[in-house]
């Protein structure tokens, strides 16, 4: 993923004499991105129904960060994380809430710290999950570090064109990022789904999906 915006790669085809027009090099993606449509919107509904999901939001103090580390040592089970954290992180966690809301009422409303108080006192009960289930992280590290290529992408790019090209760009990301964590090359993998994808039957588009992807000659058909 080289984050490079059409125009660009436009400019770069132009430069080895080969001269295609914007809207054609649109429409090819368009084509191209459409195929993959209903891959994506099963990709989708397996993840919004999945029972623990990452997202870009919030953080936490040091002390709790060097118990999850303790933890992270010791080797510990989702259970014995959860019971430690009951034990160690708890009483921390609390203590932070009483005082964020003790705070919150010797502050300005409108200032900065009075905003960052509001912020975490409105997020707060979403927050504690991570106190009552040891499969949760304590931070959203890994998705971040998921959509750190994304941002430069933000920097080559800053305009979509459109809602729709946005919806595609995305698509396009959220597979190339599956990609990256189950260590598949996105080209290949690509490649191979947009030649057979269309002779897939529904029952079976699921195979399609980065984590049980395999090329066609190893997989179904």
């Amino acid at each position: 993923m080289e984050h490079t915006p059409l125009h660009r790669l436009i400019q770069r085809f132009a430069r080895s004499g080969l001269q295609i027009p914007p809207a054609t090099m649109g429409q090819w993606i368009k084509s191209g991105i459409d195929l993959l449509l209903l891959l994506y919107q099963l990709y989708e509904k397996l993840i919004f129904g999945a029972s623990y999901l990452q997202m870009d939001e919030t953080t936490f103090i040091k002390l709790l960060y060097q118990i999850e580390e303790n933890a992270k040592n010791l080797q510990l089970s989702a259970d014995q994380r959860l019971e430690l954290r009951l034990k160690e992180s708890k009483p921390i966690f609390d203590a932070l809430g009483e005082w964020l809301q003790t705070n919150y009422n010797l502050v300005t409303p409108a200032s900065p710290i009075g905003k960052a108080i509001a912020y975490a006192l409105h997020r707060w009960e979403n927050m504690k999950v991570f106190l009552t289930d040891g499969r949760v992280e304590i931070d959203n590290n890994l998705v971040e570090n998921a959509i750190r290529p994304a941002a430069i992408g933000r920097k080559n790019y800053l305009f979509a064109g459109s809602h729709e090209s946005a919806q595609r760009t995305a698509m396009i990301y959220t597979f190339f990022s599956a990609c990256r964590q189950y260590q598949i090359d996105p080209e290949i993998r690509l490649n191979d789904v947009l030649n057979w994808i269309q002779d897939c039957k529904i029952t079976e588009l699921g195979l399609l999906l980065p984590k049980f992807w395999k090329p066609k000659e190893e997989g179904i058909g």
